[in-house]
């Protein structure tokens, strides 16, 4: 679900129907594929876009394993926020947003063992501690266009 999530957001883009021309299709044993796997197979079979993000999504997928193979003590937000930017999401925020995932990148790093952190109470309670920048003021909205 996790990997479905990533294709269709904003930085992907893959339509539903190649969603389920990768996941689904009506196949029950694809669902027991790595999603990667089933990405590299059916390419051929997705439409041009759906390609063309199916492409983009698998080499930012073997270049975030390279790069954390190359820097294995990098901190859990900064190799995070590397692999976002490869993946093109900064083209899919502004600088609000922006603000607010650098916030969050930090906190990732600040966690005290990193990656199993993920897996543990200690996430929840960075995020808990976690807030958002507020938003733009609508002044300020109209003095930057």
């Amino acid at each position: 679900m996790a990997w479905l999530g990533v294709l269709r957001a904003p930085w992907s883009g893959l339509s539903l129907d190649d969603l389920h021309c990768l996941a689904s299709n009506d196949d029950p044993a694809l669902l027991l594929r790595p999603l990667p796997e089933l990405m590299a197979e059916r390419l051929p079979q997705l439409s041009e876009d759906g390609r063309r993000a199916a492409a983009r999504a698998l080499q930012t997928y073997a270049a975030a394993s390279a790069l954390r193979a190359a820097q294995p003590t990098a901190s859990l937000g900064t190799w995070l926020e590397k692999v976002w930017l490869l993946v093109g999401g900064a083209a899919c925020v502004d600088s609000a947003a922006r603000a607010n995932l650098n916030l969050l990148w930090r906190c990732l790093d600040r966690l005290p063992s990193g990656e199993p952190d993920l897996l543990g109470p200690s996430l929840v309670a960075a995020l808990d501690k976690l807030t958002a920048q507020p938003a733009p003021r609508p002044a300020a909205i109209a003095a930057c266009s």
